[in-house]
């Protein structure tokens, strides 16, 4: 499917799913969050806040958890705001790592929803590629009840997933189809 008819399907499923980045989970802390009474709800970009990032180095021969240690104490390496951090064209990948409760999700929901509703403001680098956002614990699922384990096909399939709830399965296989075509065309 080419034109017109996927762009209106990626569309609508980076509307769905912006929308969803952009809403708290504010229910789990107390109960009244989800009372429908009539006001308008606390969006994540009406109070997000950006974290600060350390960026340390693996030495030459270190240890795997000597490393990981270090990363987890964040006590040395150079402090950067995140957004900064994702936009350095020395990194073309990147982990974040930190403890539950730390803003990693909620992070990933503000970058998606920005890129997707108000990418003014974003480093350009960030701007106009494709947007792939997954859950790790989505992804479980798939590695757990299928041969693609591993794979890139686990990743794909959990993708198709997501699309498939927020659209519908109709249109889901049109929709990754086009984005899948558009992660192979951007250079990394």
């Amino acid at each position: 499917y080419q034109g017109e008819d996927a762009t209106f399907l990626v569309n609508s499923y980076y509307q769905n799913l912006s929308a969803r980045c952009q809403r708290l989970p504010l229910g789990i802390i107390d109960e009244k969050f989800i009372q429908p009474q009539g006001e308008q709800p606390i969006r994540l970009q009406d109070i997000y806040t950006d974290l600060d990032t350390a960026a340390i180095p693996k030495e030459t021969g270190e240890d795997v958890l000597r490393y990981g240690w270090r990363l987890s104490q964040a006590r040395e390496g150079d402090r950067e705001p995140i957004l900064e951090a994702v936009a350095c064209e020395d990194l073309p990948y990147m982990t974040l790592l930190g403890d539950a409760g730390s803003g990693k999700s909620t992070f990933i929901n503000y970058l998606t929803y920005r890129l997707l509703a108000d990418p003014n403001g974003l480093p350009e680098i960030l701007q106009n590629r494709p947007i792939i956002r997954l859950v790790l614990r989505d992804v479980l699922p798939f590695i757990s009840s299928t041969k693609s384990a591993g794979t890139a096909t686990c990743l794909w399939d959990t993708l198709l997933a997501d699309i498939q709830k927020r659209i519908g399965e109709t249109n889901a296989s049109k929709v990754m189809l086009t984005l899948q075509q558009k992660v192979m065309e951007t250079p990394c």
